[in-house]
């Protein structure tokens, strides 16, 4: 539940991906496709939950994490924004909207 995330909408990163093919001679050979701004499990059920207007309680059972789990990945963009100009345009809200 309080696992923290970089979640992106995929048309963003065919977008990144169409950026990066574009470069003719890339700088760097390798780029992080992300947002740059985590968001933690709970906070993606609450605005799952908020988009479809209920209000139930989610509890996680057990631990908070697995026992593997990376408590916080989150991606710096600033390459791929600086080499290509790419930033990504749809926030989680639209992006779950669309899933939804």
């Amino acid at each position: 539940m309080n696992s923290v995330r970089d979640f992106i909408d995929v048309r963003d990163v065919a977008a990144a991906y169409l950026a990066i093919l574009e470069l003719d001679s890339p700088k760097h050979p390798t780029f992080n496709v992300s947002t740059g701004t985590g968001r933690s499990i709970g906070d993606l059920v609450n605005v799952v939950l908020q988009l479809l207007g209920s209000k139930r309680e989610v509890v996680f059972e057990g631990r908070p994490n697995s026992s593997n789990d990376i408590p916080f990945l989150v991606g710096s963009p600033a390459r791929l924004k600086q080499d290509t100009g790419w930033k990504p345009v749809l926030s989680l809200e639209q992006s779950l909207r669309a899933m939804m």
